[in-house]
């Protein structure tokens, strides 16, 4: 039975690339994971996530021609984050601190921008004081 796109299945590691790894799959197809969907972190090296005659759950993410898979193990590990209803949190350094939760691009970014601005406003602040109190020191 052919795999499709959306489906969530498992597989055996037969290859690894620096770009990805071959699997071959329950329905005897094979897909390719593409080293940015092996992990939600950087992946430098496919071989330290991954092992040869390993078996993988991998989401169908693309049908492409001439039977070429694209599989995905970290939409998998998204897929199981909302099935669970399960809030996203990571911990920062201490325990002492709260928890914060999980932010997006766009949050990140605005943020950002605020605190670069802020610490611009202080940098000028900074230097017009210095003007004031006698100029440029040797």
């Amino acid at each position: 039975m052919a795999v499709e796109v959306g489906q969530i299945v498992e597989g055996t590691i037969e290859e690894i690339k620096p770009y990805g790894a071959f699997v071959k799959l329950e329905s005897g197809e094979k897909g390719l994971i593409h080293v940015s969907e092996i992990a939600n972190t950087y992946v430098q090296n496919v071989a330290d996530h991954l092992q040869l005659n390993s078996k993988v759950k991998v989401k169908v993410i693309a049908k492409k021609d001439h039977n070429k898979i694209d599989l995905s193990i970290k939409q998998v590990d998204e897929n199981a984050a909302v099935t669970k209803h399960e809030p996203s949190f990571h911990h920062r350094d201490s325990d002492s601190e709260p928890r914060e939760r999980v932010r997006s691009f766009e949050e990140k970014l605005s943020s950002f921008l605020k605190e670069s601005s802020e610490r611009n406003s202080e940098l000028k602040r900074h230097n017009e004081m210095r003007k004031k109190k006698g100029g440029k020191r040797r």
